[in-house]
């Protein structure tokens, strides 16, 4: 897990799992085949 901390010091901590990833998927209706792409365009 990845922390940091905002302007008014406040420690936050970021964490990603599958459940997390499977939920933003649902909520914005992506699929596989999706055109979205991870990698540099080539």
């Amino acid at each position: 897990m990845h922390s940091f901390q905002d302007n008014a010091v406040r420690t936050w901590t970021v964490a990603i799992n599958v459940a997390l990833v499977k939920r933003v998927r649902g909520l914005l209706d992506l699929n596989s085949s999706s055109s979205w792409t991870t990698g540099p365009s080539r």
